[in-house]
């Protein structure tokens, strides 16, 4: 009974789950994080292009859960198809790492550098950045496409099927090598190094600065900054790791099992906004105002807003409609 509500869960349950929470999640971060009260936040365009990628990158799971659950694989349409879905899977599924490499960085560049630190929050180097990383990984897999195609495929119980699976199981090898280096022990590794860098270098500066009021505010803030940045490394490294261990070794890739630990996998890129909510209270506070509608008379033109002095001079009012009608004469 037990077996049977796990399998049930996993491949009924947690897949919508993950999509619906993704989506959701990525859309308010997107919204969010363009705010202008988060400007010193940090990189405001890469938490951008991570909710972004992450978006891409979720959409797959509509195929992974259609396969897995109800045997209805779309990958098979043809080979085209199948050569682009893998293609897009391989390629997208590095680019969110590096996005969290490059926000860690900047909160240690930020610590230790402060004068530094704005050639990275230039608009100009995230999107340098971004191109960077994409068009790399873009060449990298690009041998992802000429070896998988829809194949037959003995199953255990010698019925064949068709599935959309490298063509040379060699060729297969070698290219999960290359996608672990690229994916797992390359971003894993910078992580790990710019979090413990920046572990340090927060205790350092802690240290130095003990007996500065103003310094201990500003050091604060980047505390509170560097807490998130260090919660998101350390969500994204526990629920990946245990898909990369599971792949060095044989597995029942149609097993409940593995399709936990994958979709557990696909969870790290739909909870991104939802980590950086609960470790910082600006960008809780601006969801909040976002929810509740507060602020809106800020973002609105000068002619819409509600007047601030008293409203028994009439001071506010009449410069407000003169400005009006100045500009309707125009």
């Amino acid at each position: 009974m037990d077996s049977y509500f796990f399998d049930y869960f996993v491949n009924y349950i947690f897949p919508p789950f993950i999509l619906l929470t993704g989506l959701v999640g990525n859309l308010c971060g997107f919204i969010v994080m363009r705010r202008k009260e988060l400007t010193n936040l940090g990189p405001r365009s890469m938490y951008s292009y991570l909710f972004a990628s992450d978006t891409l990158y979720l959409i797959q799971i509509i195929f992974q859960y259609l396969d897995y659950s109800y045997n209805f694989d779309l990958t098979i349409i043809s080979d085209a198809f199948c050569k682009i879905y893998q293609y897009f899977c391989y390629s997208l599924c590095p680019i969110s790492c590096f996005i969290l490499c490059y926000i860690s960085f900047d909160r240690y560049i930020s610590i230790t550098y402060p004068s530094r630190r704005f050639i990275l929050r230039k608009e100009k180097s995230q999107l340098i950045y971004y191109l960077i990383i994409f068009i790399f990984n873009s060449i990298y897999y690009i041998p992802i496409a000429f070896e998988t195609a829809v194949i037959n495929i003995d199953n255990a119980t010698n019925v064949t099927s068709l599935q959309c699976n490298f063509i040379d199981s060699k060729a297969q090898e070698i290219l999960s090598w290359m996608d672990l280096a690229n994916f797992v022990v390359v971003p894993f590794s910078l992580m790990t190094i710019i979090s413990l860098l920046l572990i340090y270098t927060i205790f350092a500066s802690r240290r130095r600065t003990s007996r500065s009021v103003l310094s201990n505010r500003n050091l604060n803030k980047d505390i509170k900054f560097s807490i998130t940045c260090l919660a998101l490394n350390l969500i994204f490294l526990i629920l990946n790791l245990p898909l990369a261990i599971i792949g060095l070794f044989p597995v029942n890739y149609s097993s409940s099992f593995y399709s936990f630990f994958y979709y557990l996998f696909m969870f790290s890129y739909a909870v991104n906004f939802y980590c950086i909510l609960l470790t910082n209270k600006k960008v809780c506070k601006q969801f909040i105002s976002i929810l509740t509608c507060k602020n809106m008379v800020s973002s609105m033109p000068n002619d819409f807003q509600r007047p601030q002095t008293n409203l028994v001079t009439g001071q506010n009012v009449k410069g407000t409609i003169n400005k009006t009608r100045e500009k309707d004469d125009q």
